[in-house]
């Protein structure tokens, strides 16, 4: 009951397999190792393209470059003080468009032919070689036009022109097979520019100075036109000039303003002052203190008054000389009082002629104003005709000026562009660059080697490695089985050194009993090694080996693992459960029947069908009779008995069974032992393939313990097998033919 629980706990124990620890560097050790795998295909591509990119560069005919600097302003210098006659567009878009169109120029038609025209290079042969032309004369190459358009072509093809990043410098390149033509032709391409230009701005000049002479004319009659009419004007309404300091109605309006003011404020004054005395006795007028004639009458009257008053002591009233003093007093103040009369008289007339002439003014001046009115309305109208004068004058004066300017720039020969370094003959050719073409071919040759060993990989959906497994499907690699070819060049070395035939196709079946120091035989030991310690204390009992699809090595497995088992000292039966095509009888050459069918059918016993094959430990249960019905069989009771016998007689239990994709029989098995061992055929199995039995074994609740990745090609992983292709030295052998543990 226990032992029942243990399996069951096995079979229970089907939790996703981790797989190995990730370090950082894993993308970069896949890289490498694509590489490794495909590095003949990588090989073949490199020797490909650094053998055409050799061939090519040193068939080809060697070219010649040579160049031109120049300096290319957007001005010309300016020799004369007057600005340049096409001003130049400023700004950042506007230089960027000025010199791409000075490369067009240079690269253009017009310019070709000029060159060509200038050295008769339909001769050269440069061109002569290409059959452009032959010997011919210029006005037969330029009289037939398809020709010359061809040689343009042709020519155009090996010129260049770049602008130095970043200034005002171009660079002309002419690329040809003889160096002197091309020193000859890049100096001729730019005086020819140099002459275009030139060329351009005269003509620009000739245009404009005739357009300017046409314009000038047009503006000399509206000048005149414009004069005639200023003048009818102003003489039909008596203008002489609107200018202040000389016209005569303005200066008249300004003298009567003037008297005006100075009138008005006369009149004011002498008002005051009649108004004041008028309102005020006759004894009180302040004006009367300033009249000498009133001072001298008061003092008299003063001295008759003093005389008067020292005598009326001594006489009477009626003394005559009393009657005289008071008729002279009498008379003085009588005097007095007249001249005050005569003060406010004057006053009075004063004022009345401050009143009239103020009125005189006024009136001259209103009169003068309303013509100084007249004149300004009239003046709009002149001034109108005066400025239409004045703009044509001015217009007239500029034209006749730039008609001088153009004259003189048009015989000025200044150019914007100078010849920095001319053309030298090139003593070396530009073209082909050898050393930088087999460098570029070898680098090319690395990237399409790589690229195409990374394409076959992303296309090749084959297993291949186990790291595969571990990251698709959580299933550890148990063993690593190489392939008989791949460590066959191993193989030869090692039988030369040891004295050991090595295995050949046929004896893979039985390789760890016949050739135990082989490469395959110590893989089988290793997968022995890790299906023991796969369960740490109770190591599976029963194994299922089977794969996706036949002929992927599944009885190859089965039989070398019972093998490698009965020679670590366990007691071992291999059971051929492959009822459909059974192979375990031929391999150990015993008979096929009894076998497993005999004894599930109840024609034999289990004692009767377990053969031992001659190797200590190890003992066949054979297939038997072909069935009809293995599902059936698998599946039954007597089965799941023989299972429970043979687990008590055994210490493993090895099955080989049917390939899964095609038959039930192993899902039917795989749920009745403790684990099941997948069979991957390395670089042929399909990921598909084996998710696809991963899937249909884990369906039945069944334990996938890992996968053996057999036929692995070692010289493309061959890092998995360095250690196993040195073999062992004389003791590890003997240890082996005792069936000791490694």
């Amino acid at each position: 009951m226990a032992e029942g629980t243990e399996i069951r706990d096995l079979k229970a124990d089907n939790a996703p397999y981790n797989g190995f620890s990730r370090q950082e560097d894993i993308h970069l050790r896949e890289y490498l190792h694509i590489i490794q795998k495909h590095k003949w295909t990588v090989m073949a591509v490199f020797v490909v393209v650094v053998t055409t990119t050799v061939i090519g560069t040193f068939s080809m005919s060697p070219v010649y470059t040579a160049a031109t600097t120049l300096k290319i302003e957007k001005e010309p210098p300016k020799v004369l003080k007057f600005e340049y006659l096409l001003p130049i567009e400023a700004g950042a878009g506007a230089a960027a468009d000025y010199y791409q169109t000075q490369k067009n120029i240079i690269q253009s038609r017009n310019i070709a032919k000029r060159v060509i025209e200038k050295l008769s290079l339909w001769n050269h042969p440069q061109f002569k070689g290409e059959g452009l032309v032959g010997e011919a004369r210029a006005d037969v190459v330029a009289a037939d036009v398809e020709t010359m358009e061809k040689l343009i072509d042709s020519f155009l093809g090996f010129l260049d022109m770049q602008m130095v990043r970043n200034s005002h410098v171009a660079r002309i390149s002419y690329s040809s097979r003889y160096p002197e033509l091309s020193a000859e032709v890049s100096n001729a391409i730019a005086q020819t520019y140099i002459d275009f230009n030139l060329e351009s701005n005269f003509k620009a000049a000739e245009k404009a100075r005739d357009w300017l002479s046409g314009r000038l004319q047009e503006f000399q009659g509206k000048v005149e036109r414009s004069e005639e009419a200023l003048n009818s004007f102003a003489g039909s309404h008596g203008i002489f000039s609107l200018e202040k300091d000389e016209n005569i109605v303005l200066k008249r309006l300004e003298q009567l303003n003037e008297a005006l003011s100075a009138a008005e404020a006369d009149r004011i004054g002498k008002e005051s002052h009649y108004k004041e005395i008028t309102r005020r006795p006759l004894e009180a007028i302040p004006s009367a203190t300033e009249n000498d004639l009133i001072n001298n009458l008061k003092e008299r009257l003063s001295e008759l008054e003093a005389e008067y008053f020292n005598l009326s002591g001594q006489y009477k009233p009626d003394y005559p000389k009393m009657v005289r003093l008071k008729a002279q007093i009498g008379a003085v103040e009588k005097k007095i009082e007249g001249e005050m009369e005569n003060l406010v008289k004057e006053a009075e007339v004063a004022y009345r002629i401050g009143v009239g002439k103020e009125k005189l003014l006024r009136d001259a001046f209103e009169e003068q104003k309303q013509l100084a009115l007249k004149i300004k309305e009239r003046a709009i109208q002149y001034n109108i005709l005066k400025r239409e004068v004045d703009t044509n004058k001015e217009l007239y004066d500029g034209l006749l000026q730039r008609v001088k300017e153009t004259g003189v720039s048009a015989g000025l020969e200044t150019s914007n562009i100078q010849v920095i370094d001319v053309a030298e003959v090139p003593l070396s050719s530009s073209k082909p660059r050898k050393k930088l073409n087999i460098s570029l071919s070898m680098l090319i040759g690395l990237f399409m080697g790589g690229g195409l060993a990374f394409f076959l990989e992303y296309f090749d959906d084959t297993v291949k490695d186990p790291d595969e497994m571990a990251k698709l499907f959580n299933l550890p690699a148990l063993g690593l089985i190489p392939a008989i070819q791949s460590i066959f060049h191993r193989g030869k070395r090692d039988a030369d050194k040891n004295k050991e035939p090595q295995p050949s196709i046929d004896d893979l079946y039985l390789v760890s009993q016949k050739y135990p120091r082989s490469s395959i035989s110590e893989a089988c030991r290793t997968f022995r090694t890790s299906l023991l310690f796969s369960r740490p204390g109770h190591p599976p009992k029963t194994i299922l080996v089977t794969s996706n699809n036949p002929r992927e090595g599944k009885t190859v497995v089965s039989c070398n693992l019972g093998i490698v088992l009965a020679q670590s000292g366990a007691k071992t039966l291999i059971i051929d459960a492959d009822l459909r095509r059974p192979t375990i009888n031929r391999v150990f050459s015993i008979p096929d029947t009894p076998g497993l069918t005999d004894c599930l059918t109840g024609h034999a016993t289990l004692k009767d069908a377990v053969r031992p094959v001659g190797i200590n430990g190890l003992f066949v249960l054979p297939a038997g009779p072909i069935s009809p019905n293995p599902p059936e069989l698998l599946d039954s009771t007597q089965f799941k008995e023989a299972i429970e016998e043979l687990k008590r007689e055994f210490d493993f239990i090895v099955f080989d069974s049917a390939p899964v994709m095609h038959f039930a029989d192993t899902l039917n098995l795989a749920n009745k032992v403790d684990c099941t061992v997948i069979v991957v055929h390395s670089g042929k199995t399909t990921k598909n393939d084996l998710r696809h039995c991963v899937g249909l074994i884990r369906g039945v609740k069944a334990s996938v313990l890992g996968v053996v990745m057999n036929i692995l090609d070692v010289r493309k992983s061959g890092y998995y097998y360095h250690y196993y292709g040195e073999g062992y030295g004389k003791s590890d052998q003997a240890a082996v033919s005792k069936g000791g543990e490694l």
